[in-house]
């Protein structure tokens, strides 16, 4: 999992922060390695990039819900992503 962190972070810097599916990749990475902090973080980044992915915005309410066991928080971001129509 460390070469896939360092591979997205790569891609991140040389694509200048601009892809979201680059974050979102990463969100899963650092979910899958049990770093939840920064699995949030890389999830909201993808989602401030790309506001009406479904995978980003699906990838985050899982990881409040059955991860960081936020469920008032991830209710919040399915509603708020529903308004999105996405």
């Amino acid at each position: 999992m460390e070469e896939a962190e360092k591979a997205l972070l790569l891609g991140a810097e040389l694509s200048d922060h601009q892809y979201p599916l680059i974050f979102m990749n990463l969100g899963y990475v650092y979910k899958d390695m049990s770093r939840y902090d920064d699995a949030e973080k890389a999830l909201q980044k993808a989602i401030s990039l790309a506001p009406l992915s479904y995978d980003g915005n699906y990838g985050y309410v899982e990881l409040l819900l059955y991860y960081l066991k936020e469920p008032l928080k991830a209710i919040l971001i399915y509603k708020i992503s529903l308004m999105l129509d996405i």
